[in-house]
């Protein structure tokens, strides 16, 4: 599904499109986090959109640290 074809999802992209990636399925909404630095959650997921607008308000923390590339082992 695109903006194009779902208001709600264009909607959505205003507000938040400029630290976050929106997209849904037939019965999710996710949003992917553009900074990888970000101290919350880098991805939100929900079924329920109220919710999912929630947590793009007040993200939940992040849980473990950022991956990267890991250290030589030379």
């Amino acid at each position: 599904m695109t903006a194009l074809d779902d208001p709600l999802l264009r909607l959505l992209r205003h507000p938040y499109g400029h630290r976050r990636t929106i997209r849904r399925t037939k019965r999710l909404w996710i949003a992917t986090v553009n900074d990888p630095d970000a101290n919350h959650a880098p991805t939100v997921i929900s079924d329920a959109v109220e919710d999912f607008v929630r947590e793009l308000e007040d993200p939940p923390t992040r849980v473990g640290r950022r991956s990267g590339p890991r250290p030589s082992s030379a």
